[in-house]
């Protein structure tokens, strides 16, 4: 993740005063300051207010069926998904997500291929355990 330098120094203070590590987020629709064991991505409208919240990999198939498809799209578009997925340790599904937020451009066929990627996902997550 690409911190500016006044983020960064934000963190740092944090950190000293709380005793915790926050990662720092900001983008137009994204704003997060969360401890390493609740990252999460809030979800916002047009008029910044929280519409939903994505705490777990579980969450997208909820977000899919809540939230506008083009709302999503833009978040993909500015490749949010993929950040917090690689923040958490999902490299190898970040991956896949980062491909699809670069490369898709359409808003129906981005949210057909999300679905694929996420119900493979729990397939094989469940095959594992």
């Amino acid at each position: 993740m690409i911190i500016s330098e006044k983020e960064q120094k934000i963190e740092e203070i944090i950190q000293q005063i709380t005793g915790k590590k926050i990662h720092a987020n900001q983008n137009r629709h994204t704003k997060t300051f969360t401890r390493d064991e609740d990252l999460k991505i809030v979800i916002t409208d047009k008029n910044d207010k929280e519409i939903f919240c994505i705490k777990k990999i579980d969450d997208f198939e909820i977000l899919l069926k809540k939230v506008d498809k083009r709302i999503i799209f833009d978040y993909a578009k500015k490749n949010v998904f993929s950040e917090w997925l690689k923040n958490i340790g999902e490299i190898d599904i970040a991956k896949k997500f980062l491909l699809l937020e670069t490369e898709t451009t359409n808003v129906e066929d981005f949210i057909s291929q999300l679905k694929n990627i996420i119900e493979d996902y729990r397939y094989s997550f469940s095959k594992n355990y």
